[in-house]
């Protein structure tokens, strides 16, 4: 792999309303690092490596398992987890998320929404990382986890 295809980068977003969320995606070798960011004031909250891996149900399938770390207090550790699995079993690789974001006064709707809008990035990624690189990407995973 060439200097220029190992390191290449490139931002997608959900869109441009309030609760938008955007990924700044970073090849490293043949890994990939991602921040996920979006709110009134974006930071880093929690950071999860996903490691793909046969699932146990199916050796056929490819899972992931992954460890994180989170900020005290925040919560974004969930979807950081969840995030790097999925793109981690997807792409066949070692994925680096992190994830920080935070809106004033969120509804239970509101957090539904943004648990939409982290699967419509993880689509987006895998669907632009596929049309730039030489390998077929797989889509998304089943879901899993470290259960699977």
């Amino acid at each position: 792999m060439d200097m220029e295809k190992a390191s290449r980068c490139f931002t997608v977003r959900t869109g441009e309303e309030r609760l938008d969320l955007t990924a700044r995606v970073v090849r490293a070798g043949k890994d990939w690092n991602i921040t996920i960011y979006g709110g009134d004031r974006p930071h880093i909250g929690a950071v999860a490596i996903g490691q793909p891996r046969p699932s146990l149900h199916d050796p056929a399938v490819t899972s992931a398992s992954s460890s994180v770390i989170s900020v005290m207090g925040h919560k974004e550790d969930l979807p950081a987890k969840e995030t790097a699995e999925h793109l981690a079993a997807a792409l066949d690789c070692i994925v680096v998320v992190a994830a920080g974001m935070h809106w004033e006064h969120l509804h239970p709707r509101d957090l539904e929404i943004v648990r939409a809008r982290f699967g419509l990035l993880e689509e987006r990624i895998v669907r632009r990382i596929g049309e730039m690189d030489d390998r077929p990407s797989t889509g998304r995973p089943e879901q899993g986890g470290l259960s699977e």
